[in-house]
């Protein structure tokens, strides 16, 4: 696909051209991808991007909207993110395996800041993000 997830320069690439996104909206799609076996509920999105913070709904939808708009998944049918009606979110696109070095998955450290993730996705740290197959 033509996007990669680099979680260790917190960077989302089209290409090799960095894709502008704010702080929450990367911490908002590393969530989604992590997780994308089910849903994400609100709750949970509103407790890992702003934790101890009280904050509207809208923040959070705002930043979805952003998020769609950088992956270009503006149109009728969701080709990353998928809202769930009165539930969450989940990230509806087929990751693919970024290129690995030799040796890249054994030296890799966990990465802190992914919480949850399986250990596959800690070893690589740059994941290819690429729209379902129709």
């Amino acid at each position: 696909g033509p996007f990669r997830l680099d979680r260790d320069r917190r960077l989302l690439l089209c290409g090799e051209a960095p894709v502008a996104l704010s702080s929450r909206a990367f911490d908002i799609l590393e969530l989604l991808v992590a997780h994308r076996d089910r849903v994400v509920t609100r709750e949970e999105i509103l407790a890992h991007v702003w934790p101890g913070l009280v904050v509207e709904a809208s923040n959070l939808t705002v930043q979805v909207s952003t998020l769609r708009r950088a992956l270009g998944d503006t149109g009728g049918e969701a080709r990353y993110i998928a809202t769930i009606p009165g539930r969450g979110y989940r990230f509806i696109g087929q990751p693919e395996a970024g290129p690995e070095r030799p040796g890249q998955a054994a030296a890799a450290a966990p990465d802190p800041s992914v919480g949850e993730a399986p250990a596959a996705e800690t070893a690589a740290p740059v994941a290819a993000v690429a729209a379902p197959a129709r």
